[in-house]
């Protein structure tokens, strides 16, 4: 009997188009990393058409009209998208909880309402998921999320903060997104 070989190319291939089986919640760290240092200097980030604050001496990558900070298993993700219509944040609710479930991982949602802030209502979503996996370890954590929708016009931002459950980064957060005004 003469065995085939199956190219791995073919395979990773077809193993990308099927469905991924659901994944767990992992269990969160008991002392978890990631906490924001109370003395943390924060510097303006001037975005298109609005300014925040972000940590100073974050890493700094941006992809089209998204922008990432980094900072060891802390991120704060800014992305501009748009608003066919000027619907607004009220409106991003559905689509977003749609999006989060279609591609998160084991997320489950904590909250959501469209808040008061200085730069007009943002909706706010918290929710709870698995991180990617480390792409050397494999290693994952389960994280806490906020996600702020701010609308303006024809355009949208979106503000996503991303810890370890269970970090202490609550001041940081408040003071990130309560930063955030249009120019």
């Amino acid at each position: 009997m003469k065995l085939h070989s199956i190219p791995l190319v073919f395979v990773l291939a077809i193993s990308a188009a099927l469905p991924a089986a659901a994944e767990t919640a992992m269990t969160p760290e008991v002392s978890p990393p990631g906490d924001i240092p109370d003395n943390q200097a924060f510097v303006p980030y001037p975005g298109q058409g609005f300014v925040l604050k972000v940590p100073e001496g974050w890493a700094r990558s941006a992809k089209g009209d998204a922008t990432r900070f980094a900072d060891k298993f802390n991120t704060i993700e800014v992305l501009v998208l748009p608003d066919p219509g000027a619907k607004g944040p009220e409106a991003a609710k559905e689509s977003l909880l749609a999006d989060l479930a279609a591609k998160g991982r084991a997320v489950a949602i904590t909250g959501s309402a469209v808040v008061k802030t200085a730069a007009g209502p943002a909706l706010h979503v918290t929710y709870d998921s698995n991180s990617d996996p480390d792409p050397v370890t494999t290693k994952q954590l389960r994280e806490e999320n906020e996600v702020y929708v701010w609308g303006h016009g024809d355009h949208m931002v979106e503000l996503v903060l991303t810890a370890p459950k269970g970090a202490d980064n609550v001041d940081s957060w408040k003071l990130i997104s309560s930063s955030f005004r249009w120019q």
